[in-house]
C-alpha cells in the first residue's frame, strides 16, 4: 500500500488516490471543538547515542562474507545461525557467552556459494547474551551477537527494534545506521525486505526468472555500497524475526487466490501460492533469513495451508512481552474490485457493505486459530504487552486501497479484534509496515456494514520505510495530483511547508497538512482520526506527532523492567533518491538519525477500567 511513483506501484497508488473521491473536506464536530487541548511535553536528550554513529566503527565484512552473518528466531533455548560464504568448503559456526571459553562448534560444507547456510543451536540459557563466529574455508570470519527470551515469570525490561521496506537501489540505508548503539534484544522485518519485482542496480529485470537470479536479489540488500553495510551491520548486532509483505514475491499477490484469476502467474490452475514465483519468492526469503524453515501440516484438505511454510511465530520475552509474527500474504483471498467512487460523493453504506464480504480471509483458517489461541495463552500467563506484527496496516485508511490492507477484510479484521475486546485480551498493539510512513491510531471496528464503531483499548504503531522510492505524504500526494484529484494551488500549498518535527497539529508543516488530508477522508467514515489523544490508551505524546510521512526511519519499542511502561521511539533521516547517492553522496552519508516521534503507554490491567470519551477523541 502506499508505495512509491513507479511502474511496480502505479496500480496501488492509484487506488490509494481515490482517498481523496470518498468524501468532501470534513470539519471537526462541536464536540471535538469543546474538547481541552493538553499542552506537548518534550524529550530533549543531546546524548542520546541513537545519534552517535557505532554501527561497527565503517568496518565490513570479509569479502568471502559478502552478507555479514545473522541470528534470528531466538527462543528461550535456541536460535538460528546464518551466513553466507562466497568460498565453499568448510565451514564453523562458533557460539557461547563468550567465544574465549566454553564454546560450541558446528561444522558444515558450502557447496553452492549463493546459498547462505544456517544452523540451529540449542542447549541455550534464557535471558542470556550469547556470542558467534562465523569462520569460513579461506580463514575469513565475521561476529554478531544475540540475547535469548527471558523466561514467563520474569520481568527484565525489554528493547527491540521494528522496520521493513528496503528497496535495494537505496544502499546503504542510512536510516538503521544506528540500530547497532541502541542494545536491541531483536529486530523485527515487517516484509518488503527487497523488491524482487523491481529493477535494482544488481538485477535491471522487473522479476528474477528463475533461482539464482532470486538469489541476486536477496544478496544485494545486505551488501556493501560506498564502502558501508548497515544492514549486516544491523544483523550482526542483534537477532531478527521477519515476515514477508508483497515485494518478495510481486506486487500486490493473493496466495489464497486462483492462479487463473491473476495475470502476473503464468499457471492456470491451483492456488497462488503453489506456483512456481511463489515458491522461488518464498524459497529466497528464508535462505536469506535466519529463520527455521517451518510448514503447517493437514489444516482442512482445501490445500489453501495444506503443509505451506508457516511463517507464522509466536515468541515470548519473560512477562514484559509477547511477540506474534502473521503472515498476511501466503493465504489470503485474492483481492476484489476496488468500490467504485463519483468525483463528488461516496455511497458510504454501499463502500462499508463491499469491505463486509462474507467469508473472505487474509491470514487463512490456521493461521487465525493459532492467533487467537496464543494471544489466550499470553493473557492467561500474565504477559502484559502482546505485540502483533503485520506487514500492512490493520488501521482503517478509508476508500482507497482498502482492498490491500485489512479494512478491505472487515469481516475477519472485526472478528479478531471483537475476540481480543471480548476476552480481555490487555495491552495488544499491532506494528504495521507497508506505508513507508509512521502512523499511530486506536483501533475501531464494526460487525458488519450496519453496526455501530466500537472502540478498543487496542492500537496500531506503523514503521516508516527503511530506504524506498519515496515516503508515504509525498507518494501520496504526488499521485492525488497526477490524476488530477487535488487542485494545483493545494499540491503547491502542500510543497511549500516544511518538514518539520513538531508536536502540534496546525497544518504549517508537511506531517500536519498530510494529517488533515487524511483526517478529512476518514472521520466520515466514522473513523477515529489519527493519534491517541482523547482515546482509552493511556498515552503522552512526547516528542513529534502521531503521523511523520515523510522520512525514512525505523521504530524502538522499549518497556521499562519496573513499571512496564512502553516508550515508542520513531528514529528518522531526511528521505533521498537513487540519484541523490549519485550525485550528492556525501550528504546522503552523513545524515545520522534523530528521534522524530516519541511517545508512552501506561499498560492497562483488567482491574483498571478505561474510559472512552468519544466528544474528546482527537
Amino acid at each position: 500500500m502506499n508505495k512509491a511513483v513507479d511502474s511496480s506501484y502505479q496500480g496501488r497508488l492509484r487506488v490509494i488516490a481515490l482517498l481523496a473521491l470518498v468524501m468532501g473536506i470534513a470539519l471537526l464536530t462541536l464536540g471535538l471543538l469543546l474538547c481541552v487541548a493538553q499542552a506537548p511535553v518534550f524529550a530533549q536528550d543531546a546524548t542520546d547515542p541513537a545519534t552517535t554513529d557505532e554501527s561497527n566503527g565503517g568496518a565490513l565484512p570479509p569479502a568471502t562474507l559478502p552478507n555479514g552473518v545473522a541470528s534470528g528466531d531466538v527462543s528461550q533455548h535456541t536460535a538460528v545461525l546464518w551466513a553466507r560464504s562466497t568460498a565453499t568448503g568448510t565451514i564453523t559456526f562458533t557460539y557461547g557467552i563468550n567465544l574465549v571459553t566454553d564454546t560450541v562448534q558446528m561444522t558444515t560444507t558450502v557447496s553452492d556459494p549463493w546459498i547462505p547456510i544456517k544452523v540451529l543451536a540449542t542447549g541455550l540459557t534464557s535471558n542470556t547474551e550469547y556470542q558467534y563466529q562465523v569462520t569460513n574455508a579461506v580463514g575469513d570470519a565475521a561476529a554478531g551477537r544475540f540475547h535469548t527470551n527471558a523466561d514467563v515469570g520474569e520481568k527484565t525490561g525489554l528493547r527491540f527494534g521494528v522496520g521493513g521496506d528496503a528497496n535495494g537501489a537505496l544502499l546503504p540505508y542510512v536510516a538503521v545506521r544506528n540500530v547497532p548503539a541502541r542494545d536491541l534484544q531483536f529486530f523485527v522485518m515487517l516484509g518488503d525486505s527487497l523488491y524482487a519485482d523491481y529493477p535494482t542496480p544488481a538485477l535491471e529485470k522487473d522479476i528474477p526468472e528463475n533461482m539464482a537470479e532470486m538469489r541476486i536479489k536477496h544478496s544485494e540488500v545486505y551488501s556493501a555500497n560506498f564502502g558501508l553495510n548497515y544492514m549486516a551491520d544491523l544483523r550482526a548486532s542483534t537477532s531478527i524475526m521477519a515476515t514477508i509483505d508483497d515485494h518478495e514475491v510481486i506486487n500486490n499477490f493473493a496466495g489464497g487466490g486462483n492462479a487463473a484469476d491473476d495475470a502476473n502467474f503464468p499457471e492456470t490452475h491451483g492456488y497462488i501460492n503453489d506456483t512456481a514465483y511463489f515458491e522461488n519468492g518464498l524459497q529466497g526469503f528464508m535462505e536469506f533469513q535466519p529463520l527455521n524453515d517451518e510448514y503447517y501440516g493437514l489444516v482442512d484438505g482445501s490445500g489453501r495451508m495444506d503443509y505451506e511454510r508457516k511463517l507464522y511465530r509466536y515468541r515470548t520475552y519473560g512477562s514484559d512481552a509477547a511477540l506474534f509474527m502473521l503472515d498476511l500474504r501466503s493465504f489470503r483471498d485474492l483481492v476484489a474490485l476496488e468500490f467504485p467512487v463519483t468525483m463528488d460523493n461516496l455511497d458510504i453504506p454501499a463502500y462499508l457493505e463491499s469491505i463486509f464480504t462474507t467469508g473472505r480471509t487474509m491470514l487463512g483458517k490456521q493461521q487465525l486459530a493459532d492467533l487467537k489461541a496464543d494471544l489466550l495463552k499470553a493473557q492467561k500467563q500474565g504477559i502484559t504487552w502482546k505485540f502483533v506484527a503485520v506487514s500492512l496496516p490493520i488501521q482503517p485508511i478509508g476508500q482507497g486501497g482498502s482492498i490491500e490492507r485489512f479494512e478491505g477484510y472487515a469481516e475477519e479484521r472485526s472478528d479478531l479484534l471483537k475476540f481480543i475486546e471480548d476476552h480481555q485480551i490487555t495491552n495488544v498493539v499491532f506494528l504495521g509496515g507497508d506505508v513507508h510512513g509512521s502512523t499511530v491510531n486506536d483501533l475501531t471496528y464494526q460487525t458488519g456494514p450496519d453496526a455501530p464503531v466500537v472502540h478498543t483499548n487496542t492500537f496500531e504503531v506503523t514503521s516508516p520505510g527503511t530506504a524506498v522510492t519515496s515516503a508515504f505524504g509525498p507518494a501520496i500526494m504526488s499521485v492525488l495530483r497526477l490524476l488530477n484529484i487535488i487542485t494545483e494551488e493545494y499540491y503547491n500549498s502542500y510543497l511549500a511547508l516544511p518538514v518539520a518535527v513538531d508536536a502540534d497539529t496546525e497544518p504549517n508543516d508537511k506531517d500536519d497538512f498530510f494529517r488533515a488530508f487524511i483526517d478529512s477522508r476518514i472521520t466520515p467514515l466514522g473513523y477515529d482520526a489519527i493519534g491517541l489523544e482523547g482515546s482509552s490508551i493511556k498515552a503522552t505524546l512526547l516528542q513529534g506527532d502521531y503521523m511523520v510521512a515523510h522520512a525514512f526511519g525505523w521504530t524502538e519499542i522499549e518497556i521499562d523492567q519496573e513499571t512496564q511502561k512502553l516508550t515508542v521511539t520513531i528514529y528518522g533521516i531526511d528521505t533521498y533518491t537513487a540519484d541523490d547517492l549519485a550525485t550528492n553522496s556525501a550528504d546522503v552519508l552523513a545524515r545520522m538519525p534523530t528521534v522524530i516521534t516519541q511517545f508512552e503507554v501506561l499498560p492497562a490491567t483488567p482491574s483498571t477500567p478505561t474510559l472512552y470519551l468519544p466528544f474528546c477523541k482527537k
